[in-house]
């Protein structure tokens, strides 16, 4: 098994603004694992708040122990090898999506037939994204096809943002806090700002460490709440169900996309909301979370629509919907143009 990885900088149309600071950019490592005259694509991208970087994936990558794969045998034992190694998620993320997809090019089959996931169940619904800084009128024109309008907050006039924004359009609003709430008192009263909208849910309004009080808050809020940086692995599940209505399931933040499948069956059996989220990802990342889609309520998909050199085809958005196409096909001389953030 031959495994090549490119570094790269996934480039924003438009300056992309959180609660904890604007970038224009986010380093991504992509994978490419190849046997059999067949090839496999992975991709770990990460945002400046992970501790991860493209270093520190290429590093984990190198030192992998990966003899030749024949059967499903040996590929469930590198797995097996892979997860019980500690910490790296976004590098597992990489390698794992890459010989998952290799592996079922070479079965001829797709990443949700692997999973046993039927392709005529119906298609959850994709949020798009609008944050602070963006033309509203332009963005609310692109995402005039979706139903779920995320808007990202945690910053200084982010309800009147969101009243706006609401009262231009009809759409749900999935509001994404980042971390930006700083107590319960203050998500509190922000959350009594925004009573009588159109509110799906409300991810993560407060800082990761604030167990007891994300208890209180929950308690008390009309709306539902996700985990998103409160939430990583399947450990994590119990506590967040004392906290939180659901998770936001990041294949990044968990170590790939048949990780993220066990945690979407889990969470699902303990009454939980699921969420499939990204990280600001390439058409190759989000092809194999989409793979399983059907297993989640909602999906924030839209990295592919946030940049301007994807370097992948084969993701498709309709009626706001992620549509995976035949296969995901890089651009090769793009990726050739190796950065290293």
């Amino acid at each position: 098994m031959k495994l090549q990885c490119y570094p790269y900088r996934l480039q924003f149309k438009n300056p992309f603004v959180l609660a904890s600071g604007t970038r224009t950019f986010t380093p991504s490592v992509f994978l490419c694992a190849q046997q059999d005259g067949h090839i496999g694509w992975g991709e770990a991208t990460m945002p400046p708040y992970v501790q991860e970087t493209q270093q520190s994936v290429m590093q984990f990558i190198e030192q992998l122990n990966l003899a030749p794969i024949n059967n499903e045998q040996q590929l469930n034992s590198f797995f097996e090898y892979l997860y019980s190694m500690q910490g790296n998620y976004f590098a597992k993320a990489a390698v794992s999506n890459a010989l998952l997809s290799w592996w079922t090019k070479k079965q001829h089959i797709t990443l949700s037939e692997y999973f046993g996931l039927k392709n005529t169940e119906p298609l959850p619904d994709c949020c798009y994204t609008i944050t602070k800084g963006d033309a509203v009128e332009e963005k609310l024109q692109e995402a005039k096809d979706f139903s779920l309008l995320k808007i990202k907050a945690g910053f200084d006039g982010d309800i009147d943002f969101i009243k706006t924004i609401a009262a231009k359009s009809l759409h749900a609003v999935c509001i994404d806090a980042n971390r930006g709430w700083e107590n319960a008192e203050v998500a509190l009263k922000k959350i009594k700002q925004l009573e009588g909208l159109n509110i799906e849910f409300i991810e993560q309004p407060l800082p990761t460490a604030m167990h007891d009080a994300m208890k209180m808050l929950k308690q008390h809020s009309p709306f539902m709440l996700i985990a998103d940086e409160s939430f990583q692995t399947m450990d994590d599940l119990q506590n967040i169900a004392e906290s939180f209505h659901g998770i936001n399931i990041k294949l990044m933040k968990c170590g790939g996309a048949m990780q993220a499948y066990r945690i979407a069956l889990q969470a699902g059996n303990m009454g939980l909301k699921t969420l499939l989220g990204c990280m600001s990802e390439s058409s190759c990342g989000v092809a194999a979370a989409a793979s399983i889609q059907t297993l989640m309520n909602w999906v924030d998909l839209d990295g592919p629509l946030l940049i301007n050199n994807d370097p992948f085809t084969g993701i498709n958005y309709r009626q706001g919907k992620v549509v995976p196409g035949s296969e995901v096909v890089p651009i090769m001389h793009m990726l050739q143009q190796q950065t290293i953030a």
